[in-house]
């Protein structure tokens, strides 16, 4: 099961700003008794609030294994960018990393559940939204593409914006728009 977290959490367990981390379900961490390395991998640069979250969550892993967790935390996307870091989890040569919906939804389409506009119009829906049985449903769906979502966390409202006139308040306000760049048409 997912358990959404409200942002204070999110920061004391180091996980920050983004809408879910992966770890690959084949890793031993349950009971484990030997030493364990955790490859984290992250897009954006050491001062990032994700970053950050990367750095807090180094710091309470290992602290809270007793030692048998080293975590190391690539920032700046040295490993990739999102993309290919979501693949190498995928493959199991990356252990973690966090991916937002355009991204997921690939290999687990109910993600895009969360990326349609306009179907929220408060934070606490739409964390309400991705509690059971929705989110479990989300998750058991990337599970069977072999990988684990271990949290739920915002990227913040996003908005509909052009150079010509107002995009407007409400759905279909954006006709003749161009696709967002993730490569899901909008």
């Amino acid at each position: 099961m997912v358990t959404r977290l409200t942002a204070w959490m999110v920061l004391a367990l180091g996980i920050a700003v983004s809408v879910s981390l992966i770890l690959g379900v084949s890793v031993p961490l349950a009971n484990a008794k030997e030493e364990f390395t955790i490859r984290f991998g992250g897009g954006g640069p050491v001062d990032h609030p994700i970053s950050q979250g990367q750095i807090a969550f180094k710091k309470y892993a290992e602290e809270l294994s007793g030692g048998r967790l080293k975590v190391e935390v690539y920032h700046a996307s040295q490993l990739g960018g999102i993309v290919d870091m979501f693949e190498n989890v995928k493959l199991g040569t990356l252990t973690m990393s966090h991916a937002g919906t355009p991204f997921v939804s690939r290999v687990a389409p109910l993600f895009e559940l969360v990326s349609l506009p306009f179907l929220f119009d408060k934070r606490e829906r739409a964390l309400a939204f991705v509690d059971e049985p929705t989110g479990g449903m989300m998750s058991s769906e990337l599970e069977k593409a072999g990988l684990k979502a271990i949290a739920w966390f915002e990227l913040g409202f996003r908005h509909i914006t052009n150079s010509n006139e107002a995009a407007g308040s409400h759905p279909g306000g954006h006709e003749g728009a161009e696709d967002p760049p993730t490569g899901k048409p909008a």
